[in-house]
């Protein structure tokens, strides 16, 4: 019997539920801890109805399951609160209560604490992983609670933290999950000129990564930042294509200014409550290149990935045209 024992906050989301399954299939005590219930019902038996706020309830799971390893992923992390950084409270008292809660562990050897690429804007490229330059609420409570761990002293082992990317494959949401569904109805057009080419990261190649330095040498990890993503940087067109292929339908691909002026009708029409595929906001987003180039930190240590993006690509179809009724409709 495994004496690896994994806690994994927020396991029931997207990258949670990935991870999830990977080490529960290496035959390791795993235990998800999380409010939301898992998206895979064999998870169950392994998930405790948590919230990260709740600092007594946390701390005794925390005890109870003694962990040699944890997986810190809980946070909120969607972009809709654009005011008020309470809204992220999950962010960063969710980390202090963490912390707290692994205090007294007797058997633990390692944390990974979860951040987010969006300590800065798409586009910009930090000196360091000191530099931030964050342009939405959630990335400034994301880098708070970067600052807690790194100004923290009574975290009880060693520790790292990772800023996933642009992550997209199985169990994801929005928003790739919305590209993938564009492509498929054909309501993604591909714009002609220069395009956006960005960092992303096929989810069972991001596991990978977060696996390794889990388990890397101390010297290679503690007290380190790592960003995890695919390298080389993906073209948005070219994903597009890649999926259409796979799906056996053709791609159309429009001038500009057609785009521009779709994206200020899209404007036009949220003013008006109405959902529209298209923004300003969605434009820029798809024009604006966006290569972390402090991504070869992490190529320095970690083995090659081992799915290419057509790999991927097939898998989350595979895994859309299996689970999701929607998808099938759709085709």
């Amino acid at each position: 019997m495994s004496t690896i024992r994994i806690l994994i906050t927020g396991g029931s989301g997207f990258i949670g539920t990935n991870a999830m399954e990977f080490y529960l299939k290496k035959g390791y005590a795993v235990l998800n801890l999380d409010i939301a219930e898992p998206k895979i019902a064999s998870h169950r038996q392994h998930w405790k109805k948590i919230d990260i706020l709740d600092g007594v309830a946390l701390t005794d799971a925390v005890l109870q399951f003694e962990p040699t390893h944890v997986l810190h992923f809980a946070a909120r992390t969607d972009l809709d609160e654009t005011k008020n950084i309470d809204g992220y409270a999950a962010n960063t008292r969710g980390v202090e209560n963490t912390i707290a809660a692994l205090r007294d562990c007797r058997n633990l050897q390692r944390i990974i604490f979860t951040s987010s690429m969006y300590v800065c804007y798409p586009g910009y490229n930090p000196r360091d992983y000191n530099d931030f330059a964050p342009h939405t609420v959630y990335g400034k409570s994301k880098v708070i609670s970067e600052q807690i761990v790194k100004g923290h002293a009574s975290i009880p082992c060693e520790w790292l933290i990772i800023r996933p990317t642009s992550i997209w494959g199985p169990w994801f949401g929005h928003p790739y999950k919305d590209f993938f569904y564009h492509v498929m109805r054909r309501s993604f057009v591909k714009m002609q000129g220069k395009t956006a080419t960005k960092t992303y990261g096929f989810i069972h190649n991001s596991i990978a990564q977060m696996d390794f330095l889990l388990f890397a040498d101390r010297s290679v990890v503690h007290q380190k930042t790592f960003y995890i993503g695919d390298d080389p940087g993906l073209n948005i067109n070219v994903w597009a294509d890649m999926i259409a292929q796979q799906l056996g339908i053709r791609m159309i691909s429009v001038p500009r200014f057609v785009l521009q002026a779709g994206a200020l009708f899209g404007d036009f029409l949220g003013l008006l409550g109405i959902h529209f595929p298209l923004q300003s906001f969605r434009l820029k987003n798809m024009t604006t290149d966006n290569v972390i180039e402090l991504l070869g930190d992490m190529l320095k240590v970690a083995p090659k990935a081992p799915y290419s993006v057509e790999e991927g690509v097939s898998m989350t179809l595979k895994w859309l045209q299996s689970r999701d009724p929607n998808f099938r409709k759709a085709r």
